[in-house]
């Protein structure tokens, strides 16, 4: 597929094939902590901005160990902490994501 055609493609599709979807088509909340399970390892995050393939989080903590899984959300008590430095943006691929749930606070103590 030559430049032109791609360019013909993407007027047939129209500015929505380019354009980013807003927050409020998602259902995380701006402004809002979460404690977020990905593939991998588990954090916790106020997030800042959504987009189609990427979450933003700030006061980013990674939870090396979160204990007692109902205690810990529960009580928002994590048996082992690790924050990001002050002032980071974490950025998550969205695709990583398992699930997700609202909490009250972000985790900034080292535990």
């Amino acid at each position: 597929m030559n430049t032109n055609q791609i360019k013909t493609l993407l007027e047939l599709l129209g500015d929505d094939a380019q354009q980013e979807q807003t927050e409020t088509s998602y259902p995380w909340e701006l402004g809002m902590v979460y404690f977020i399970r990905t593939v991998t390892y588990h954090l916790t995050g106020r997030i800042k901005w959504v987009g189609n393939m990427e979450l933003v989080v700030t006061e980013a903590a990674w939870i090396a160990d979160s204990g007692r899984f109902a205690d810990a959300l529960r009580n928002e008590e994590f048996d082992e902490v690790e924050p990001f430095p002050v002032g980071s943006e974490v950025i998550i691929g969205r695709q990583s994501v398992i699930d997700a749930v609202q909490v009250s606070k972000p985790q900034t103590t080292q535990k």
